[in-house]
């Protein structure tokens, strides 16, 4: 029988070309690749690991310009058609969910450029559920929210 033996173990070729191209392929099949996206100053932007799709999944961390803290949170792996922001923040952001429509998922920690928390908000496929709480830069609470199905209530 043709094939390759190696330390008594008998391989064919097709069990080698099938070996092959799962280690070439798994990440994409099986697995999550890490992505890091850089501000033009050269400081992090964002990083976290996307899916075969290319899909932002599980936990991210977005910076300011300056290295601090934005907002950190997970990803479902899926894309929604619709982000729903609760409360207003900069236009001068790291996060860009506005345009790709990222599914976030689970409870997602924002913060003011000076590293005090600005929010908390809790996503289900990229809804935001439960209890939203905004806060003052001086840490007390400023507003908080109830949403069931992406809406207030």
């Amino acid at each position: 029988m043709p094939g390759i033996s190696f330390l008594n173990f008998h391989y064919s070729k097709k069990r080698i070309t099938a070996f092959v191209l799962l280690f070439l392929f798994s990440p994409i099949i099986f697995g999550q690749s890490p992505q890091k996206i850089m501000w033009d100053n050269g400081s992090i932007r964002c990083e976290g690991n996307v899916n075969g799709q290319n899909i932002r999944i599980g936990e991210w961390k977005f910076y300011y310009q300056n290295g601090n803290i934005e907002a950190q949170g997970n990803y479902s792996g899926k894309l929604t058609s619709k982000n729903y922001e609760p409360f207003k923040r900069s236009k001068n952001t790291a996060l860009d969910d506005y345009i790709t429509k990222f599914g976030r998922d689970g409870l997602w920690h924002f913060y003011y450029d000076g590293k005090e928390p600005f929010c908390n908000i809790s996503y289900h496929n990229g809804c935001p559920v439960g209890k939203a709480i905004r806060f003052h830069r001086t840490g007390i609470k400023a507003e908080e929210t109830n949403f069931r199905n992406c809406e207030p209530y």
